[in-house]
């Protein structure tokens, strides 16, 4: 097991996550299962965001990479419209969704065919880790913390904030 896991893919960035080397008890503790698994997220090239701990930052983050995939500048309109219509809580349709060619239509009319990752080429798409993230919702309370380790793929095929209610989040674009 890894003794510390550091976010090496943010310069600016000093987090070291310490874990034990050896376990005294039979008791595994949630952040040695979270954080071993984003050590290993990391051993295979995830880029660990530290700076994404909200949903606005993920939204953001999304966007950036949403806009740079399909080579498009959307407002502030186009976009809260594009969530509203991949936010799905249906695991079915948030697959096709992520796998497929989609459509969506602008506010001036004109049609955009777009991708939430670069199908063509699937090599190039990375892994971004996203964990201890807080997304509140109408049906939580606004000091809830929620944990969660996410991965998203840095060229855009991201995972929409419907989280499930377990503690551990992988969102696999």
């Amino acid at each position: 097991m890894l003794n510390a896991i550091h976010c090496n893919a943010i310069p600016s960035s000093k987090t070291t996550y310490d874990l034990p080397s050896r376990a005294t008890s039979h008791v595994v503790k949630e952040e040695h299962v979270e954080y071993g698994f984003i050590g290993k997220l990391q051993n295979l090239k995830h880029e660990c965001r530290a700076d994404i701990r909200d949903r606005a930052a993920l939204e953001r983050n999304f966007r950036e990479k949403f806009e740079a995939l399909n080579r498009v500048r959307l407002s502030d309109a186009e976009f809260a419209r594009l969530l509203d219509g991949i936010v799905t809580a249906d695991v079915f349709t948030a697959a096709r969704t992520l796998r497929e060619r989609n459509a969506f239509t602008r506010d001036d009319g004109t049609p955009l065919n777009y991708t939430l990752f670069n199908i063509k080429e699937w090599c190039k798409n990375t892994f971004e880790v996203v964990n201890q993230l807080r997304i509140n919702t109408d049906n939580s309370h606004p000091w809830a913390r929620t944990r969660r380790a996410g991965w998203l793929r840095r060229s855009s095929r991201w995972s929409p904030p419907t989280m499930p209610s377990s503690s551990t989040w992988c969102a696999m674009s």
